[in-house]
This record gives C-alpha cells, structure tokens and sequence, in this order.
C-alpha cells in the first residue's frame, strides 16, 4: 500500500479497488526514464533499482526501493516524467495503482486528495533531509565499501597476495543496486589501479606492497 502511516483506513480501502498485484522477473524494466508512469508502484517483495544513464555514458543511481516503498506518485500527480528507469532486481511483487483511476478518485474524494497530499508533503521534506545529507558517495566507492564489507565478514579465502573473496559480479552489483555492466566498469578500473585482480569467476583484494605500507594501491586488509 501507498505509505499506510499517512493513510486513514477509508483511503486504503479506496486505493485497494483501483490497484492489482504483479509480480516481476529479474531485469524486468517497470518503468522507462521520461515516461508519464500509466502507474503508481508499490513493492511488496523484492528490490527495485532505481537509474538513469547521463549522456556521456555513466548511470546515475538512486537509492532502490525496498519493500513497503512506492515510486511514482509525484509524476502521476503533477503529470510529468520520471526521471529514471526502474528495473527489477531479482523476482519482486508489486502493486500497482492505475494512474487514471487515481487522479479521478482525488479529484472527486476529498479526504482521499488529503491523504495524498500528506504523503507528498512527507516526501519533499525527507527529500530536503536526504538533500543536506547526501555525501554524493559514487558507484566506485559503494563497490570498494562492498568488497571490503566482505572481506571483513570472511566471504573467501586468503591467497598469494591479497584475498579471493568469494562472490559473483551479478551478486557485488544486486549488493550496490547497479548493473552486472557498470559494476565491471568499476572493477576494471580497481584493476588498473592495482588493488583488485580479477579472474575467473573470482575477485581478488590486493595487499599493498609489503616495501612501501603507505602505497594507494590495494586495500588495506587486516
């Protein structure tokens, strides 16, 4: 359901006549970059990446959604694009609330436009929240915090040299809400740094060179 802590039980009911479950497969797209969504979505299981791509190539991400989260509601209300894709991430089940049949219903119930309205306010001020906060952290830094996450949780085995950690680049891009494509792109250039080395079907952490223990290159591993 749409936000259920800003809805009365009378607007729930209202929206539960006017949505329908679907479910998804991973890489299903859900929603194009710059379409007018025909929907509201609502996730009840799974992840959704959320991403666009700039024009010189890079994917500009934003935080997935997680079940109990909702996409859309403010294109459908001020009929505009959304700015980004919305693609599932492994299999999910959503709810989907028509967009026709939601501006009609606010534009003839009162108390459901309140409601709506509510949750729109709640959003601009956690938008402002997450605006002052945001440390603009890139798809770089999310993948070397992933693989230092998991090589502090024991996820592989040491080898010569560093530390071959043992997950899939599918599973490293699920881990950082990107793509397989764009998390290899991250890799590689790890790779030319000299802090990771990838093989197949492996990815090995770098030591830093034992002579010169202040060196960029590798990670520091404990």
């Amino acid at each position: 359901m749409l936000r259920p802590y800003a809805l009365g039980p009378r607007t729930r009911a209202c929206l539960e006549r006017i949505s329908h479950e679907r479910k998804w497969h991973d890489g299903d797209v859900l929603l194009h970059a710059g379409d007018v969504p025909r929907w509201v979505i609502g996730l009840q299981e799974g992840r959704l990446r959320v991403s666009r791509v700039r024009p010189n190539g890079v994917e500009d991400l934003r935080k997935g959604a997680r079940p109990g989260g909702t996409l859309g509601l403010v294109s459908v209300v001020a009929q505009r694009p959304f700015p980004f894709s919305v693609t599932a991430t492994g299999p999910c089940t959503t709810r989907l609330y028509d967009a026709q049949q939601l501006l009609a219903l606010m534009h003839s119930d009162g108390e459901v436009a309140l409601d709506l309205a509510r949750i729109l306010a709640l959003r601009a001020a956690e938008l402002e929240e997450a605006t002052m906060d945001d440390r603009d952290e890139s798809l770089l830094e999310r993948v070397q915090a992933a693989l230092l996450r998991l090589h502090a949780l024991g996820a592989g085995r040491p080898v010569l040299g560093g530390f071959a950690l043992r997950v899939s680049q599918y599973d490293l891009a699920c881990m950082v809400g990107s793509s397989r494509q764009y998390v290899n792109l991250q890799l590689r250039h790890l790779q030319e740094l000299g802090m990771v080395r990838l093989g197949y079907r492996s990815i090995v952490l770098l030591q830093p060179p034992v002579d010169n223990p202040q060196s960029t290159q590798g990670f520091p591993l404990k």
